[in-house]
């Protein structure tokens, strides 16, 4: 991770930090407060490589992952904002992908493609659920 002292680090990284939600028709479940789902973001992150929407639909289950610090900072990413909050979508149907979305400081939800899979962190804050 960066030295940046606006985005994650170990230094600056305490549990309280970083929260993974499961949202589950519009009720919020603490799933996680944990080093390696920043990890396992940051390895998101750093592999995304082009948005692909902007409009989002909340849908009826996600994945809320938030955090005091930005994961990234803009200088050091593919994407042009700091991201303290992101969603990953998990897919409904086998021949659909998981979605990714990350919130602009403005508020908008912006959905992203990461080379890196999503179904290792799905997988992780499904088990701890």
């Amino acid at each position: 991770m960066s030295s940046n002292p606006d985005t994650i680090t170990a230094h600056n990284l305490s549990l309280e930090s970083i929260k993974a939600y499961h949202i589950h028709n519009h009720h919020k479940q603490l799933v996680s407060q944990s080093y390696v789902i920043s990890s396992e973001v940051d390895k998101i992150l750093s592999a995304v490589d082009q948005p692909i929407a902007a409009s989002f639909s909340q849908p009826s289950q996600y994945y809320l992952i938030k955090s005091n610090f930005p994961f990234v900072s803009p200088t050091q990413s593919s994407i042009p904002f700091p991201v303290k909050e992101v969603i990953i979508i998990p897919a409904q149907t086998w021949n659909e992908p998981h979605q990714l979305w990350l919130r602009k400081p403005t508020g908008e939800w912006l959905r992203f493609h990461s080379k890196q899979p999503l179904a290792p962190i799905i997988k992780s804050l499904k088990t701890k659920r």
